[in-house]
Order: C-alpha cells, then structure tokens, then sequence
C-alpha cells in the first residue's frame, strides 16, 4: 500500500463512500512535522501499523498524507461501527507509543447518501488520558466545513513550490514607530501571497506552511528576501532595523540557525540591524538545542524579541527566562486599554516592569488616536499598528508624521 499525496476532497465532500467503505481523517500532535514529514516517517510508521492490523474485517484501500501531521485513510469494512473504532484506536496508540508518547485525533465516518450513520471522535493523549476510556468521546457531524479546512490546506501546500519560483510569496514591511524621535526606528517583515491579483491571508497559509515539510523553505525564503532588500530600505529610510518572525521550532533548528547566519554573511548584513521576533514558543518547547541556538543568535549580534506577548503561549516565564532585549505586547492587549481598565493597568505595569529590566518594549496594534494619545501619557516609545502606517511594499510605505497627530 502506498502512501500517496493527492487527494481529491471536492469528490469526497459531493459524493458518498462506497457500500462497505469508512473514511478516517487524522492528525498527530506534538511531533516535529518537519522532520518526520519530509523523509516519510510518519507515513511509513502509519503505513506498517496499518498493515499489521489488516484483517478479514479491515483492509486500508488507500492512505493519503495532506501535510502538517494530516491524514486521510479510506478503509474497507465488514465490522459494526463500534468494533471498527476500537480496533482503529489499537493502531494509533500503537503509532502514538512509536513516537514518544504523542496525541492524535480522528473523525470515523460512513456516509449513505449525503446523510452521515456514524460520526465518531476518538482522542487519545498518551500522557494525560486513559486510552481505554478515551472511545467514543462525543459524537461530532462531518461538517463541509471541516473538508474544505483540509482542501484549503492541501492546495496551499501544493502550491508553495510553485509560489516560490513565481515570487508569489513577497514581504511587505510595516513600520514600528518612535514616539518620541518622530522616525522609523525599524521595519517588521510580513509575508503575502498574491495570486493574479489576490491576495491569501496570511492567517490562512503561514499555519499550513510552518506545520508542514516547507517551514524551513518558507523561513529561508524569508531570509533571503531580507538579504535582497536590506539596502533598498535603507535607502529610503536610513540605518532602521529589519525585524523577522521565527518560530520556536526554527530556532531549535540547528542545520536553520547556520544556514541563516552564513546567508546573512554572504550578503554583508549587519547583524546588528536584525530583530529575530520568536514566536509560539511555549516553555515546553525550550529544550537546550534552542538555549544554544539563542545563544549563537545573540553572539553573532542579532537582537532577540519576544512576539506577541500576552496572547497564545507567550507567558512570563518566557520574559523572566529568555535572552530577549524586546518585548512586543499583542495587539490584544492595546485594544483594550480605552474601555477596560484592567488592560490599561495591565499595559501601565508591563511597561513599568520592562523600563526597570532594561527591555525595549514595542506596542502592537495601534489603530485610532486615542490610543495613541493613552500610549503617549504612559510613556511609551516605540509603536506599531495601522494608525502609523499599513504593511506596503518598501518603496510604496506611507508613514503618519509627527506633525498629523500633534
């Protein structure tokens, strides 16, 4: 049985299974998709468990790998749902074991018609669940939503190479602010994908791609843009700094940390002038290849910031902790602080406590005047968000003056 990588999920959304048929999709958790991903491991470890269990009862028809941890496996059957489920779930733990303990989920289903028999979650987390009590969990309906999120993934994957060599994937800059200079003090790199003049959100791609085979391909295509366009900004915009986001699982890349810094030597960069912004990086996740490769990072000159504070994983043993000299607070956080009082005394507190620890601090998401006016009583300095400028092209960027707010 071979795995293949392409699937038509128009056909399975507008057509009912076979007689005799159930579908599987499932993902795995907690496992460097990169890794596994891009020499088939995963793949091949499904594929042998899945082998191993065929019997008179079950028999895999066909294994299809979607990317970032996805599958969808089309089985043969003669058992009752029930059974069908138990045995299923032998086979993930099975998988589950062989890669440390991770966790998984799947929807078991078989259609008549357009009208779902079964719909069945089964979740297993090895480390927190008693697997035997884990099935069935609830009963979930086969949404069209939830096929077209896989087509949706699917077709960006596909897509990435191609993206790539038609420069369809470019990076706009946006500005982050000096309140009190009344300049750019630097620019944040933000990826966009333009198709024939639209334009894919971010939101909807830069998940797939980081959890998929090409996060590496897609952060050294970031890397090299920066390389090219370092001087052009600084042509128009003097000795500003160029900010880039990382995620915790590329910092923990080692074979990705050198690599970045020799493209960075090759093109005459000065490290000094590059903002690394570590994003989703969660304590879990800072084992000692990471500790190390900061370190590197910080030696080489490189200026480390922590992203998105106050949303997602971002807590303060992450400020406490890391090596970092920025800390940038979620737009979360600013857009609260005109109505809510507890995110104004939030805002007031961490800039109180980053001022006393010598870290700069960088305010996202700024979008009206009062705002800026709060930001400026607090003391503030450095902002970003579209009341000062929208991410544009570097040649196309439109910067508020000082003089147009006063």
């Amino acid at each position: 049985m071979d795995v293949q990588c392409y699937l038509d999920l128009h056909h399975i959304q507008g057509s009912a299974l076979e007689n005799g048929c159930a579908g599987v999709f499932l993902r795995f958790y907690g496992v460097n998709y990169f890794d596994f991903a891009l020499n088939g491991k995963l793949s091949e470890l499904l594929r042998e468990q899945l082998a191993e269990s065929v019997s008179d009862s079950l028999s895999v028809k066909n294994l299809y790998y979607l990317g970032k941890g996805d599958f969808y496996l089309l089985l043969n059957v003669t058992q009752c749902p029930e059974r069908l489920a138990k045995q299923l779930q032998l086979v993930l733990n099975s998988v589950s074991d062989e890669l440390c303990h991770t966790s998984y989920w799947c929807i078991l289903y078989q259609e008549q018609g357009l009208h779902l028999s079964i719909a069945r979650q089964v979740l297993a987390a090895a480390l927190s669940i008693d697997k035997d009590l884990a099935l069935p969990l609830m009963i979930t309906p086969l949404t069209p939503g939830i096929l077209l999120d896989f087509e949706r993934s699917l077709e960006h994957l596909f897509n990435f190479p191609n993206a790539i060599a038609c420069n369809e994937i470019v990076f706009d800059y946006q500005p982050i602010y000096d309140l009190k200079q009344g300049n750019i003090k630097s620019l944040e790199a933000l990826a966009r994908w333009r198709v024939d003049g639209d334009e894919i959100k971010p939101d909807d791609f830069i998940p797939v791609l980081q959890s998929s085979q090409y996060a590496r391909a897609f952060d050294l295509h970031l890397v090299r843009s920066i390389c090219q366009n370092l001087q052009k900004l600084k042509a128009h915009y003097g000795d500003v700094s160029i900010s880039m986001n990382l995620s915790g699982e590329a910092i923990a890349d080692n074979n990705f940390i050198e690599l970045m810094l020799a493209e960075f030597t090759k093109a005459d960069i000065n490290n000094s002038r590059i903002i690394v912004e570590i994003t989703e990086l969660s304590p879990v996740t800072v084992g000692s290849r990471c500790w190390h490769n900061l370190a590197e990072l910080k030696k080489a000159g490189i200026k480390l910031a922590l992203d998105d504070f106050g949303q997602g994983y971002s807590c303060f043993s992450n400020l406490r902790n890391l090596p970092i000299e920025i800390l940038k607070i979620d737009r979360m956080l600013t857009a609260g602080i005109i109505s809510n009082t507890g995110d104004l005394e939030l805002m007031r507190l961490i800039l109180e406590y980053c001022s006393h620890h010598n870290l700069t601090v960088v305010i996202e998401g700024v979008e009206t005047v009062d705002q800026h006016n709060v930001l400026q009583q607090l003391g503030a300095e450095l902002v970003q968000g579209f009341f000062y400028g929208r991410p544009q092209r570097f040649d196309r960027l439109h910067v508020r003056t000082k003089a147009a707010y006063g």
